[in-house]
């Protein structure tokens, strides 16, 4: 596994210090994110969870982020 986070961040090193795009952008890596989180709530509250997911208050950084402003 940290073989794989090593490879992530080298390659967005990479990409920053280059300008080019990394291999994973943050766009999708929030993706997977919500995914899990997705599954943690379902698994948690044994029920299915709608799509997107809502942050369940205003520090819930698990989900979606909200505006602060």
């Amino acid at each position: 596994m940290e073989y794989y986070h090593e490879r992530q961040v080298e390659d967005f090193l990479h990409a920053v210090l280059n300008g080019k795009k990394p291999l994973v952008t943050g766009e999708e890596g929030r993706v997977t994110v919500e995914i899990f989180t997705a599954i943690y709530r379902s698994a948690r509250d044994n029920k299915p969870v709608k799509w997107p997911i809502l942050p369940e208050n205003r520090k819930d950084f698990d989900g979606r982020l909200m505006n602060i402003c």
